[in-house]
């Protein structure tokens, strides 16, 4: 199975994208503010195909690129988007949500069909749909996948979540998380409960990106934020 994960931001997009073309999204100020984080070093590994010695190079190029208005030339640009998120968005706790791949989905194993079983209808629409347009030019692979909840929709997306969702989970068939699977199957009754477990966190990243918030981080407005959710992990 397909080891996959969701980190979530609160973001006021229209703050984030005003750093672009600013000293705020360089070099120097990324890796002041994060510099230390492992997710500093996992994005250079990943750029550098594993060799930190061959992507912090990528990286200052195209962190210092964006600081300089100009397109950064490197394929992962997703990857520089996540630093900036991690700098100057309000990472929401929990850090993590698991989000394995699902064989119901047969394109692409996100969780859509399980949002759709649970009468999550806007959750379902707009789960794993790469919406989050940060920079201008867009990555070869559209990995990993950046999506936006605008406040509008983030009180839908609460509206849902704040339905008896986990009696309806327990109910649904295990053909919902895998079409193949018999109702006795482990894998299937794996599926349901990390649904469970990661529906539980969304509902805590939907409610604090919702709240006024008081951060010092410069892509961040104390009121009307946005929810920025990244599934990233095996293609």
């Amino acid at each position: 199975m397909s080891e996959r994960f969701v980190e979530g931001f609160a973001v006021a997009v229209p703050k984030l994208t005003a750093l672009l073309g600013t000293p705020a999204v360089g070099f120097a100020a990324i890796h002041k503010a994060i510099g230390r984080k492992p997710i500093f070093e996992d994005m250079v590994m990943t750029i550098g195909d594993g060799d930190e010695d061959d992507g912090l190079p990528e990286v200052t190029a195209g962190l210092d690129a964006l600081a300089a208005g100009k397109a950064p030339t490197l394929t992962y640009v997703e990857r520089l988007t996540q630093l900036i998120l991690h700098a100057h968005a309000e990472p929401l706790k929990p850090a993590l949500m698991e989000c394995n791949f699902m064989p119901a989905d047969a394109d692409s194993g996100l969780w859509n069909p399980a949002f759709k079983a649970l009468g999550m209808k806007t959750i379902a629409k707009q789960w794993g749909k790469p919406t989050f347009k940060f920079l201008k030019k867009p990555a070869g692979f559209g990995w990993p996948i950046m999506t936006v909840v605008e406040p509008a929709a983030l009180a839908l997306w609460k509206a849902e979540l704040a339905t008896p969702w986990k009696k309806q989970l327990a109910a649904l068939p295990s053909s919902t998380f895998d079409p193949e699977a018999a109702d006795d199957a482990e894998d299937a009754y794996l599926s349901r409960d990390e649904v469970e477990a990661g529906i539980a966190v969304l509902a805590k990243w939907v409610t604090a990106a919702s709240k006024p918030i008081t951060s010092k981080r410069k892509g961040v407005a104390a009121k009307g934020n946005a929810l920025v959710l990244v599934i990233d992990g095996d293609q």
